[in-house]
């Protein structure tokens, strides 16, 4: 079966444990609904969590790890706010871990083929990993410390983690990557763009969504089939605001969102009546438009029942790179409807 140009590549699933971290942060950002919630102190919209590409090298005395996260993703107009390192914790462990910690970014060879690196920036912090029940995730707050080396066409973050640990190393011949995983990047973003590239969307104007299951096709007016005038609309059937729930699986875009799993985006419908009470707050240009139809030229066209009013939606996506993005997006919802 041939794709059509606007279905987006089905991104590979991320591990279970980090998928289930970004739902927990869905939840406290998020109502049911999707609708964020916003609070006073919390300034970013966007959240990536990149999971690393991993070179390893026991020593000794010492653990290091080359570890590589693709930052493509990232766009110039994402301001970063905070970077967290994610540290998965294994509850199988019987001991506690207890290091100290040096990470240096590198900064790629500009020769083609080869590996070495001049380091740019570095950064220490302690670490210690228990086996508790309780505990499942352990984060290191970087703050802005990576904000030199995001933006566009930055390709990948070169990190080497050099890791000391006086408790909980492994016996000789143990193996050092099986208990200390590298971390997964969190990146907390303000989008400062005004219009946010809705990558989750279909781009092709020309795509056809299935319809809804229970409803006719309705068939559509001819060049002679004009749409009765309400001059004086029913209270019921005046310009309203209705629920219009549909599910993303309907659209089979459940692939690749992970939340919210129903949307509702309102619609408005309704006649606009002769007489624009207050409740519409319609402009006086509406007014002078309803007068012009009614005494002057009905070719020109009444007030129409539209939106005036929105909520954002917070989605939470998977990308083709195989991160996990929550993000919040402008003017999604309707909540209020008027007469233009």
């Amino acid at each position: 079966m041939k794709k059509t140009a606007w279905q987006r590549q089905i991104p590979t699933r991320p591990d279970a444990k980090y998928l289930k971290y970004m739902k927990r942060l869905y939840t406290k950002s998020a109502t049911q609904d999707g609708i964020p919630k916003r609070p006073a102190d919390r300034r970013y919209n966007t959240v990536r969590l990149l999971t690393p590409r991993i070179e390893s090298r026991d020593r000794e005395e010492m653990f290091e790890q080359d570890v590589f996260y693709g930052l493509d993703p990232v766009t110039a107009g994402e301001e970063l706010l905070r970077s967290v390192l994610l540290y998965s914790v294994d509850n199988k462990s019987s001991f506690p871990l207890l290091c100290s910690c040096n990470l240096t970014v590198q900064e790629p060879s500009p020769l083609s083929g080869q590996t070495c690196s001049s380091p740019l920036r570095s950064h220490s912090f302690g670490l210690r990993l228990e086996g508790r029940k309780r505990q499942k995730w352990v984060e290191v707050e970087l703050a802005s410390f990576l904000s030199p080396f995001l933006g566009p066409r930055r390709g990948a973050l070169h990190i080497v983690f050099t890791y000391r640990c006086v408790r909980g190393a492994p016996r000789r011949g143990g193996n050092w990557s099986r208990v200390l995983r590298a971390p997964s990047l969190l990146l907390f973003l303000n989008d400062t763009r005004e219009q946010v590239g809705q990558s989750w969307l279909p781009s092709q104007p020309g795509v056809r969504l299935p319809r809804r299951k229970g409803r006719a096709a309705r068939q559509r007016r001819g060049p002679q089939q004009e749409l009765p005038q309400l001059r004086f609309p029913d209270p019921d059937h005046e310009c309203q605001l209705h629920d219009f729930r549909l599910s993303f699986s309907q659209l089979s875009w459940d692939r690749w969102i992970i939340a919210p799993h129903q949307y509702n985006p309102h619609y408005c419908k309704g006649g606009c009546p002769r007489a624009l009470s207050h409740r519409y707050g319609s402009p006086v240009h509406t007014l002078i438009q309803n007068i012009l139809y009614e005494k002057i030229d009905s070719s020109v066209p009444r007030p129409s029942c539209v939106p005036s009013k929105y909520n954002p939606l917070s989605v939470l996506t998977l990308e083709n790179d195989g991160s996990i993005v929550y993000k919040e997006y402008e003017d999604m919802v309707a909540t209020t409807c008027t007469c233009r």
